[in-house]
């Protein structure tokens, strides 16, 4: 799964994974940004121990949050 997201200004952004019962299971980015940079979070599911099921993928900065749902089958 890719996600592509760009920030308006340099700001603090954190790309995390959650299981459904709420757990971070990984982090794909913990740091700042560059303003205007076109950046993709990647997850790599093959190269990680995670289990066929739901995960939700949530990128937070200052002043926006998205989640997306991810569907992992093995």
């Amino acid at each position: 799964a890719t996600v592509e997201l760009a920030v308006k200004e340099r700001q603090e952004v954190q790309g995390r994974l959650y299981d459904v019962l709420g757990r971070r299971v990984a982090t794909l980015h913990s740091g700042p940004l560059p303003a205007q940079e076109l950046r993709r979070l990647r997850l790599d599911a093959s190269a990680t121990s995670l289990t066929s099921g739901t995960y939700f993928l949530r990128v937070a900065g200052e002043g926006f949050a998205v989640t997306k749902q991810i569907t992992v089958v093995r």
